[in-house]
């Protein structure tokens, strides 16, 4: 129907369902300098529209995810970007959310086009293709709105209606996709939460780049460069499986091993987006800084401790704690 079309049937759902009818936004969303933050890539016509004519805070219907603000939504495409580099693509840019489930609409770019809109979860799982484009979303809380699929509730702001939407109370892997081709990607409905498997162009929008993922051979064992001269910084590329990882948003620390010895490396936010992974093998770029090369700690020769919050305390900072044996640079994939 087109998206306008789709703003108008909806809003006569409601209306004839008696509830108030979606509203502006009372100060119009600075679109553009949405465009200018995730250039090279643009918001699609259809969601820039539908952000120009409606406040989603304003809706008086409940969709499971929810429709949300454009400043909610550049906030966490933001924190995204900065802080959970893998949590997904850089090209998905959230429409809905409510309570860890997410809807999010592809972005345009230069060489693909936008507008699809996948589902998934914040803590786990695949990325699926629920709609070709926002109108198709819109066009199905209409169709229950009519049909009568609803529950009356009452909200701070006024009466609610609650779709009971059958599709949302089915696990995401059993929800319908839309009907193929998408324009994009075919008859492809999913996509595995692990950047590797992403569509090239996720990948390249995201900043991975094919070279990023090959590997190049290690230059030094992990005995090599604990042997290594302390008087001097060590540059080497290692291979190593991850024995235990833990950290922060700005950093990662992970104990490897690769056979000849074991090491802490830290590795810094901005080279995680390929790794590293539990019980999963690496190739790490590291550099070494002058001074003794750090030995982590052998966990089963800790002396239990008699209280249990001090036993605890000591292994957590045994695993985690002390300066690591080197720093990442970059990591990628075996």
């Amino acid at each position: 129907m087109g998206i306008d079309a789709s703003i108008d049937a909806l809003t006569d759902a409601l209306a004839g369902a008696g509830v108030e009818s979606p509203q502006p936004p009372a100060d119009p969303p600075n679109l553009e300098a949405i465009n200018e933050t995730i250039s090279p890539m643009s918001l699609p016509a259809e969601l820039q529209r539908f952000w120009q004519r409606v406040d989603p805070r304003s809706l008086r219907v409940w969709a499971y995810p929810q429709p949300i603000d454009p400043g909610f939504a550049l906030d966490t495409w933001k924190q995204h970007r900065d802080e959970f580099p893998r949590i997904a693509p850089r090209t998905l840019f959230l429409v809905g959310f409510e309570s860890w489930g997410c809807m999010s609409m592809e972005l345009d770019s230069p060489d693909s086009r936008g507008g699809s809109l996948f589902e998934w979860r914040l803590e786990d799982g695949d990325f699926y293709l629920r709609y070709h484009q926002l109108s198709d979303w819109l066009d199905r809380m209409t169709e229950l709105i009519r049909a009568g699929e609803f529950e009356r509730r009452d909200g701070t702001t006024g009466q609610i209606l609650h779709l009971t939407d059958p599709h949302t109370s089915l696990a995401l892997t059993a929800r319908p996709a839309p009907p193929p081709p998408n324009p994009v990607h075919g008859d492809v409905t999913a996509y595995w939460r692990e950047p590797l498997r992403w569509p090239a162009h996720w990948q390249r929008l995201s900043g991975i780049e094919p070279e990023d993922v090959v590997p190049r051979g290690a230059t030094h064992t992990i005995a090599e460069v604990l042997s290594s001269d302390p008087a001097l910084a060590l540059e080497a590329t290692i291979a190593a499986r991850v024995e235990d990882l833990g950290g922060t948003g700005d950093m990662t620390r992970v104990r490897v091993s690769d056979g000849t010895g074991t090491i802490s490396i830290n590795c810094p936010r901005a080279v995680t987006m390929l790794g590293p992974g539990i019980r999963q093998e690496f190739e790490f770029d590291v550099v070494v800084p002058p001074g003794e090369r750090q030995r982590p700690p052998d966990l089963d020769a800790i002396e239990p401790a008699d209280d249990p919050v001090e036993d605890i305390s000591q292994r957590i900072m045994a695993r985690y704690g002390g300066p690591a044996t080197a720093v990442a640079r970059a990591i990628r994939p075996l």
